[in-house]
């Protein structure tokens, strides 16, 4: 048999160490440290971006009330550059506001643009392009940028880390004067609405203060009237394509529109013709329309506007022009615009339209058979008249503002 061969070890000399049981104590510290500068930076990072994060918003709402208040000096400035009263807006916001953790931003004239917006496009356009000019602008837009360096109580860790002088944070901001896209119902004196197509753009996109004949989109004349502006429209109110104006019933879009309800309508305000009055207002949401000459309708709003019959003594015209006879000349008010029709019928009997916008209307005189006015713009003294209060922005730019700054998101 082979003889056994001794395993045990020899006496004196060390075993072998298996490389699982090896110490590792002498990297602990390392990796230690290693996690540890991870850690810091990572709350170096989250400190810095809340930082950033905060002076940011802040300059963003400092930006915004700016614009928001300075919207409507834009549409108001005519042909005069409103810059310098911007800036003093910004100074204002910018005094009650304070430093933002230490940060003292300067809006320069550099920094303002003022233009037109379009809600319909979603488009800004700067005062000297496409022939916007100061008289035509309704917006401005804002811009900011400031530096926060190594001496600012807001300087960045990382900033100092990497040896980054200044860490730059910009802002901006546009807000406009919107066109009117909601209306009291009460504000609407005439239940009637004029067609979008009258001003030549059936897609009622067409601003019809940018025409230079928009005074008189269907001209007619303006009979025993001893003025220099002479020239009128004369609604349409019949069953044909030359149709301009429907019959409708504001307050109340879902009941029918007959002639009875639209007299009552001009006797007793929107409340007579089923509807809440001012507890919602009109919109541009779709409302019936209908057709027809409906003489005697014509003939209450005449009796109206002259103060006899009904409203003996309480005329809601006034008498503006020569001769001066104390017969009734001018009664400006707020006007509804509807979308057309591809034929041009837009009111025939029964039928559902969308308002798309609200004009200023003067009306000038009114016969048995015809109701004869002509259109404001702003910047024309009577338009004031047709301010209106506390309304919502989204309709087409028909001459007359939503009187509110929205701002563009």
């Amino acid at each position: 048999m082979p003889s056994r061969r001794n395993h045990q070890r020899p006496v004196g000399r060390l075993a072998a160490v298996p490389q699982s049981r090896r110490s590792t104590s002498g990297y602990a510290l390392p990796a230690v440290a290693a996690s540890l500068l991870v850690l810091l930076g990572a709350l170096a990072l989250a400190i810095d971006m809340g930082s950033a994060f905060l002076i940011k918003a802040k300059l963003q709402d400092m930006l915004d009330a700016t614009a928001l208040s300075s919207a409507s000096l834009v549409a108001d400035s005519g042909s005069t550059d409103p810059t310098s009263q911007v800036l003093s807006r910004w100074l204002n916001i910018s005094n009650m506001t304070g430093a933002v953790m230490g940060v003292d931003p300067t809006l320069q004239a550099s920094d303002v643009t003022t233009g037109r917006w379009s809600a319909e496009d979603e488009t800004f356009v700067a005062v000297g392009i496409d022939g916007v000019d100061h008289s035509s602008s309704n917006a401005v837009s804002l811009s900011l940028s400031v530096s926060v360096d190594s001496d600012s109580p807001a300087s960045f860790f990382l900033g100092a880390i990497a040896s980054t002088s200044e860490v730059q944070i910009s802002v901006s901001s546009t807000a406009y004067v919107g066109a009117a896209g909601s209306i009291c119902a009460e504000e609407l004196f005439a239940p009637f609405a004029i067609g979008c197509c009258a001003f030549g753009d059936g897609a009622c996109g067409l601003n019809y203060c940018s025409s230079g004949s928009y005074h008189a989109f269907a001209t007619c004349d303006l009979t025993n009237i001893d003025s220099s502006d002479d020239d009128a429209s004369c609604l349409e109110f019949r069953n044909r394509s030359a149709q301009n104006a429907c019959w409708t019933i504001y307050g109340d879009p879902n009941n029918s529109v007959n002639t009875n309800r639209l007299r009552n309508y001009l006797r007793y305000g929107p409340s007579a013709g089923g509807g809440d009055a001012c507890s919602s207002e009109v919109s541009l949401d779709e409302y019936e329309l209908n057709d027809g000459r409906r003489t005697s309708v014509v003939r209450e709003f005449r009796n109206k506007f002259e103060g006899s019959n009904f409203y003996s003594g309480s005329p809601a015209g006034t008498d503006r022009y020569a001769p001066f006879d104390g017969d009734s000349d001018s009664w400006v008010m707020p006007i509804a615009i509807v979308e057309c029709e591809s034929s041009g019928r837009t009111c025939r009997s029964g039928q559902e339209r969308e308002i798309v916008g609200f004009g200023c209307a003067e009306i000038r005189q009114v016969t048995n058979n015809t109701i004869k006015l002509r259109m404001l713009c702003s910047g024309e003294p009577l338009f004031e008249e047709c301010e209106i209060a506390a309304s919502e922005s989204g309709g087409v730019n028909f001459g007359l503002s939503a009187s509110q700054s929205m701002l563009v998101h």
